[in-house]
């Protein structure tokens, strides 16, 4: 929380992308992608964030139970480490 000022701007930032109209064309990503939500996200629903994994080939999603907006920080432990799954499989079949 002691860095929270300077992460302002991008936060501003995200939120003004956030409500822009976007349509990104996930259907045609060839490299795996993962999502992480929280079930008890206040400001976006998680049913979002299925749909969004769900578009992409190799979507995955990473549902954090009573996770909220700021579930990277209330479960920065559970996401690091399957972060780290994810990327070291993504390693294995991309060589």
């Amino acid at each position: 929380m002691q860095r929270v000022p300077e992460r302002l701007p991008g936060t501003e930032n995200d939120i003004f992308q956030s409500r822009r109209s976007f349509s990104y064309p996930l259907e045609r990503l060839s490299m795996p992608m993962l999502a992480v939500h929280g079930t008890d996200d206040e400001a976006v629903p998680v049913v979002d964030a299925k749909a969004l994994a769900a578009r992409a080939p190799h979507g995955d999603l990473l549902v954090l139970e009573g996770g909220r907006h700021t579930s990277l920080f209330t479960h920065i432990h559970e996401i690091r480490s399957r972060v780290v799954s994810f990327l070291e499989a993504s390693n294995r079949n991309t060589i």
